[in-house]
């Protein structure tokens, strides 16, 4: 371990969601504790979280400066040779299975890979090429999971040895007792968090509103997404299901922002609607707010957080009824509500906020890259 000081983080963009958040939070930890020096390499420039990451070390995207390139670069992806000299680096660390046109470069300049995977069957198919995925398996020296569903997704669907594959918990920052700012009301609040598309069921959510509204009528209960693009015609078309639901002052979606805490402090039940989600960051945001989660079954690994936890319930897979009936279970049992939130946030504080257990996680992958290599 003690060859490997310099390490470039590559992530996939600097977008306000869960794999790059997670990533500045690990490397936030790293540079606290550590002497380990980072650099990042950006490959989609959106100018949301580019700040944070200029912040923690040097950071650069390659940018073509004729006109007829940067087309050539909306239609094909930049290429590794363009990279700042990779000799300087001991370590490169992928953040996310997406980034596998880079990897033949890397490796035959003989620097090892750790990619930590955050992706599941779904994503894996629709945010990457069936060749570049073939490239992050084969020069991957190590994989690092937030979970066991991402480890045995790795291992039994793409073939990858057991033991090569790592586990790396994420880093949640705690949440300064801002729970103190929780309003007192009386409308019992849902919330859903994260973009629109079809693995994360929007639709679901829809849907599981109107069945609640079917079943127990006079249930006070609001439903709230954040994370909606707006405006989009997915906006446009979530607003059209809510009239033709009836759902009209019932359910509502919000755009994305830098501040979560008032939607944290807002709700009451964190509803996961998510076909496949592998270990998303809402989930565990949601618990440092004390708020439990409803999820379906088989949809990742945050059913190994609630079952580990005691911290919300889990659905058979798609059943919208069941995930209602769960929704009115804790609004007839405030208690619930109580119990489980403290028993999700003890679990999260153990595995997720303890920046020495994840540091040591780390530096135990640096281990196994230095002997091997």
């Amino acid at each position: 371990m003690s060859s490997i000081n310099k390490i470039l983080y590559i992530s996939h963009g600097d977008y306000r969601s869960g794999a790059p958040i997670l990533l500045l939070n690990l490397v936030r930890t790293l540079k606290e504790l550590t002497k380990l020096e980072c650099h990042f390499y950006i490959r989609v420039v959106v100018n949301a979280l580019k700040p944070d990451f200029e912040i923690l070390g040097p950071t650069f995207q390659f940018k073509h400066k004729k006109f007829i390139q940067r087309l050539q670069n909306k239609i094909r992806r930049i290429p590794v040779a363009h990279f700042e000299d990779l000799s300087q680096y001991d370590l490169i660390f992928s953040n996310t299975l997406t980034n596998g046109n880079l990897y033949p470069e890397i490796a035959a300049k003989g620097i090892p890979i750790i990619t930590y995977v955050h992706e599941l069957e779904i994503a894996a198919k629709a945010y990457t090429t069936t060749e570049d995925l073939e490239h992050v398996l084969r020069y991957t020296n190590l994989f690092a999971v937030p979970c066991e569903a991402v480890g045995n997704f790795l291992k039994n669907e793409l073939g990858v040895p057991f033991e090569k594959i790592r586990r790396l918990d994420y880093y949640i920052p705690g949440t300064n007792n801002i729970l103190s700012d929780k309003p007192t009301k009386k409308t019992f609040t849902v919330g859903a968090s994260g973009t629109t598309d079809w693995r994360k069921g929007p639709d679901l959510f829809l849907a599981v509103a109107k069945e609640v509204a079917l079943k127990y009528p006079d249930a006070e209960i609001q439903f709230l997404w954040k994370g909606a693009t707006i405006p989009s015609i997915e906006h446009t078309r979530f607003l059209y299901e809510i009239k033709k639901a009836d759902l009209g002052g019932k359910v509502s979606f919000e755009k994305s922002d830098s501040r979560m805490d008032k939607f944290y402090l807002q709700i009451d039940l964190f509803l996961l609607t998510s076909r496949e989600d592998p270990y998303p960051l809402v989930v565990l945001e949601a618990a440092s707010y004390q708020v439990p989660t409803v999820c379906f079954e088989n949809s990742g690994g945050i059913p190994e957080f609630i079952e580990l936890a005691k911290g919300g319930k889990q659905v058979p897979y798609l059943s919208v009824s069941e995930m209602a009936a769960q929704v009115f279970y804790y609004y007839s049992n405030r208690n619930a509500i109580i119990m489980d939130g403290k028993n999700a946030h003890n679990k999260l504080v153990e595995l997720h906020q303890d920046k020495n257990r994840i540091v040591a996680q780390f530096e135990n992958l640096l281990r196994q890259i230095h002997t091997t290599n």
